[in-house]
Formats: structure tokens, sequence, C-alpha cells
């Protein structure tokens, strides 16, 4: 008997560590919703270049967030993002107020977004769309730009 063993390997491939890192942002902004309505607290997300922040909003401004756990979810990566938002392209810079881009509020709404997100070194793109009602959804097209 001949068995015969495959492994897939998937450390180094371009398009599984970006649909993973999709897939992150969008369970993100679920948490965010998720603690927006348990807490009655509104977020918000500030797009940086090769991050995001975390903001809540304390009744005046919106602040990034002190919860460490949230912290935790602002991670470092290395695609580039474009945001639209009402069809306009938002500005993605780094600024020294971060300003909320997608706003994920205690009424259990949300901002309603396109999200491309690009490797532009492997020339591959996934894009996030948003409901008003929080539902994120994935085009899970990571596939080479033409």
């Amino acid at each position: 008997s001949v068995s015969v063993i495959l492994l897939k390997l998937t450390l180094n491939n371009p398009t599984d560590q970006l649909h993973d890192h999709a897939s992150r942002v969008s369970k993100t902004l679920q948490l965010l919703m998720q603690e927006a309505i348990l807490d009655d607290k509104n977020y918000a997300l500030s797009l940086l270049p090769n991050s995001f922040l975390v903001l809540e909003y304390n009744g005046e401004d919106w602040i990034p967030s002190p919860d460490p756990f949230l912290q935790s979810l602002q991670q470092q990566h290395a695609y580039s993002d474009e945001l639209v938002i009402d069809r306009n392209i938002i500005a993605i810079e780094k600024t020294d107020q971060p300003e909320p881009h997608i706003l994920i509020l205690s009424s259990g709404e949300m901002t309603v977004f396109q999200w491309d997100i690009r490797d532009r070194e492997n020339d591959l793109k996934v894009r996030l769309y948003s409901s008003l009602l929080g539902q994120i959804i994935i085009e899970r097209q990571a596939e080479a730009l033409l």
C-alpha cells in the first residue's frame, strides 16, 4: 500500500496572507460593532499608512482607545489601503489628530465603505464592503491586477 501526503505550504503564499489580513480586519470591525452595542460606546477606525487606530468617542473628541485589547488589534502591515466613503476616496495619512474614518456606533450602525487592500509587491488586491448595519463582505479575488 502506498500513502501520499500532500502538504500545502501557506507560510509564504501572498494570496493567503492577504486574505488572512482582510479576514482579521473584518473580524476587528465585527468585534467593535459588538463592543459598541454591548458597552454603549461609539468607536471608529482611523486608517493610517500600513496600519489603523481604534478610536473611542469620549463625549467631546475621538481619541485613541485606551483599552489594551483594542490596542492589540492595531497591527502594522505591508499593504496599501484605499478607502472609499460616499464615492469619495479618503486620504490615508499620518496626522497629529487621528481622523475617524469608519464609524461603529452604539446604535448598531456603521459607516458604509469600500476598502481595497493591495499587496503591490505581488500585484494582489482584496476588497471589503460594509452595509449600514455592519455586515462586512470580503470580495475574495486576490488575483493579479491586470
